[in-house]
Parts: C-alpha cells; sequence; structure tokens
C-alpha cells in the first residue's frame, strides 16, 4: 500500500492550521 500524507498545511487555507487533504476541517476539530 502506497504511502500518502493526508494532512496538509496551506498558508491559506484555515489560517495554516493542519487540515485533512482536500477538506477544510482540521485536525483539532478531528480530535476535539
Amino acid at each position: 500500500m502506497p504511502e500518502k500524507n493526508i494532512i496538509t498545511i496551506e498558508p491559506g487555507k484555515r489560517s495554516g492550521k493542519p487540515c485533512i487533504l482536500g477538506m477544510r476541517i482540521t485536525i483539532y476539530d478531528v480530535l476535539s
């Protein structure tokens, strides 16, 4: 199974917080 990064950080998306690839939901939102 190929490894794929699903966590992205983009400065213009959600103030640069780590998000799930292709979505605007932050990792913090998922874990809380």
